[in-house]
């Protein structure tokens, strides 16, 4: 630092009295060396005074900080300083920190003067902080018209920021740019595009009849017109018609720095490759002078090829009641890719019947390549209410095409709604019941579905019939079953008692299965299935007063059973066989089998088997086997065996008669009536005894 009136100090004298409490300030002119470094400096203060009866006071010695903080410098430049006339001028304006201190964010705006033109943005930009010695820069467009050509334009730029302090600061910047003069260029292709000015297209190898837009502008120092083009053919282009060069009128008269355009129809070869290709034009006008004028001027076009969305649903078939999957399968099977494409499904007038859950109804991609297949899914929920058939929906694909232009797409489908399909499958593998009995069927319910299930809920309910009189019902328990979840490929089974009537033999009745769940997809589902049952009578073979003729039976001994069978049922058996099975100790023969026949219901009927002791059977007890075989009324076959044991002991000499010889006094009292009427006495009463004998006998 130093002195700017000279000298290495500075000095201030108040002229006042400095009262007590109360403050003055001293102001001193400096200069900043421009070698000076950024920081703070430490300076020596004296001070001097009087007190107010004028002695003078003890001097004051203090240091003080002085910071040095720099400042900021804000410099504007551009790339260029000419502009062309009749064309879009790229110009790169520079901004560059000269100064020692950084800037806050910045924030420009540009003031162009008409009429030259800023495309493609608007005059305003910002920037982040800027340190010292560094620079940034934008790059905008200018647009020179041709009556712009040989003038001067000022560029006005503004610059807002904050300095260290937090002051906003305001740096105004002017530059100044040329338009160049016009010289005689004749004509220039400006532009080229497929289509028209409102509906570019892109094209792609084989197309025909294609028509090929091309923007002329003259740049000549006067007027010219009668402007005629001929755009000559190649392997590439051809023309529609057949002829080797097309012919184009680009108006009367154009004036200076003014355009016209015309229309070509172009086949494009199929063999071509996408990519940028050179045609020529050959002009034939006349000049401000009226003086035949003929130019060549070659331009280039570009083949970038076309996107072609194709929509395909995957899966058309949906169920009420549920939530499906629609699956649309998007491809581009065009030239060129499709961007910033969006898949929207509309239900229309099917709306309430189908829809996406959360209104989830919009798929989004960047892009879509050439020969690209994608499958999107829409969860789509159908009404339980929904009607069998068929229901449109509308598929809407927006995209941007290789030229940016957007592009959309509406296709309408059609989707089937079926009934919804149970996923439960209920078997019984016994469903006959018997009459007067308490029967326990089992039956089997199978998750046949691919998910689970849960919140199972079933209840039977019994059928009254055409009467009052329940055939059939639920013995003991509840009828009601409740299950937390059945899994896909699981079964649950219910073990009803159920008790039918006597009274319901030989015909059917049904139950009401009412089933309640909630599917995988959170959905309540109610099912009522129907299951029979035959009510068949009973057969109920009893055995009754079996006894075998002796209480001991000899080896070798020709013995028989006795007994009858009692049918406690309330149906016939028939076709009733009764037999002797093969054992150890026993040898059987044609009498060891009886048949009966018909066994009626609620009937005794008596039989008598014949067996023979094997000589060789030990003493002891020994079982011997009964089988009953029969058929009930339907033809079904039944057979039953019991055991009855007996005992073998003793020999067969023990069982030889003895004979006595009679004497005629004993021959004559047996034939007298007297001895008659005793022995028929005595059989009575034998008899007697043996039938109260077998009667203690239990049935088994």
């Amino acid at each position: 630092l130093t002195n700017r009136t000279g000298g290495n100090a500075l000095s201030a004298v108040s002229t006042t009295t400095v009262s007590a409490g109360t403050n003055y300030q001293f102001n001193f002119l400096v200069n900043i060396n421009d070698q000076a470094s950024i920081g703070t400096l430490s300076l020596p203060l004296t001070i001097k005074y009087q007190t107010t009866t004028g002695l003078n006071g003890i001097s004051i010695d203090k240091d003080i900080n002085v910071h040095i903080s720099g400042r900021s410098f804000l410099k504007l430049t551009s790339s260029t300083q000419i502009l062309l006339p009749g064309e879009s001028n790229t110009v790169e304006f520079i901004i560059l920190n000269a100064g020692t201190a950084n800037t806050g964010s910045i924030d420009l705006s540009l003031t162009i003067p008409s009429p030259l033109t800023l495309l493609g943005s608007d005059n305003k930009w910002q920037f982040s902080s800027l340190n010292p010695d560094k620079q940034t820069s934008i790059s905008v467009s200018l647009f020179a018209p041709i009556s712009t050509a040989g003038n001067n334009y000022q560029i006005t730029a503004t610059m807002v920021y904050d300095n260290t302090y937090g002051t906003k600061i305001t740096e105004t910047r002017t530059i100044f740019l040329r338009v160049s003069e016009i010289t005689n260029k004749g004509i220039a292709v400006v532009n080229t595009f497929w289509g028209s000015s409102n509906n570019e297209i892109s094209v792609e190898p084989g197309d025909n009849s294609v028509k090929l837009n091309v923007v002329i502008q003259n740049r000549d120092i006067g007027p010219i017109s009668g402007i005629q083009g001929k755009l000559l053919s190649n392997n590439q282009f051809s023309a529609s018609n057949g002829v080797s060069s097309l012919t184009g009128f680009f108006g009367s008269t154009v004036p200076s720095g003014s355009t016209s355009s015309a229309d070509f129809l172009v086949d494009v070869s199929n063999n071509i490759e996408l990519g940028k290709y050179n045609l020529q034009l050959d002009f034939s006008y006349l000049d401000k002078d009226s003086i035949l004028r003929t130019e060549i001027v070659k331009f280039s076009v570009i083949v970038n090829g076309k996107s072609d969305i194709e929509l395909k649903i995957k899966n058309n078939i949906l169920t009420s009641g549920t939530e499906n999957d629609l699956i649309i399968e998007v491809s581009n099977i065009g030239t060129a890719p499709a961007y910033s494409v969006s898949l929207s499904v509309s239900y229309g007038s099917s709306s309430g019947i189908l829809g996406t859950f959360l209104e989830d109804n919009t798929r989004k991609i960047n892009h879509l390549l050439t020969n690209e297949k994608l499958s999107l899914s829409f969860p789509t929920y159908v009404s339980p209410n929904a009607q069998k058939g068929l229901y449109p929906i509308t598929i809407v694909v927006e995209y941007r095409n290789i030229n940016g232009l957007q592009k959309i797409i509406s296709q309408e489908f059609g989707v089937i709604v079926k009934d919804w399909s149970s996923p439960l499958s209920i078997n019984i593998p016994d469903n006959v019941l018997q009459s007067g009995r308490i029967t326990t069927p089992l039956i089997n319910l199978a998750n046949t579905g691919d998910n689970d299930i849960s919140d199972i809920s079933i209840d039977l309910q019994f059928s009254t019939g055409q009467s009052s009189i329940l055939p059939i019902f639920l013995n003991s328990g509840s009828n009601t079953w409740k299950f937390n979840k059945l899994s896909s490929g699981d079964s649950l089974t219910l073990d009803p008692e159920i008790f039918a009537s006597l009274n319901a033999a030989d015909s059917s009745s049904i139950v009401q299965v009412h089933i309640s769940y909630i599917d995988s997809h959170g959905f309540p589902h109610d099912e009522i299935r129907t299951i029979g049952f035959t009510i068949r009578g009973l057969i109920d073979l009893t055995y009754k007063s079996v006894d075998f003729d002796r209480d001991i039976l000899p080896a070798g001994y020709n013995g028989t059973i006795v007994g009858n069978l009692l049918n406690q049922g309330n149906t016939d058996a028939q076709f009733l066989s009764i037999s002797i099975l093969s054992g150890d100790g026993l040898i059987l023969s044609s009498d060891s089998t009886q048949y009966i026949g018909e066994v009626n219901a609620d009937s005794l009927i008596p039989f008598s088997l014949k067996f023979t002791v094997d000589e060789n059977a030990r003493d002891g007890i020994t079982p011997l086997v009964i089988q009953v075989m029969y058929e009930d009324t339907y033809g079904n076959k039944y057979m039953n065996a019991n055991s009855f044991d007996f005992l073998i002991g003793g020999s067969l000499s023990d069982l030889q008669p003895i004979i006595i010889e009679e004497s005629s006094t004993t021959s004559a009292f047996l034939s007298s009536p007297i001895a008659i009427i005793g022995v028929g006495a005595f059989v009575i009463l034998l008899t007697i005894f043996i039938l109260r004998r077998r009667s203690s006998k239990q049935p088994f």
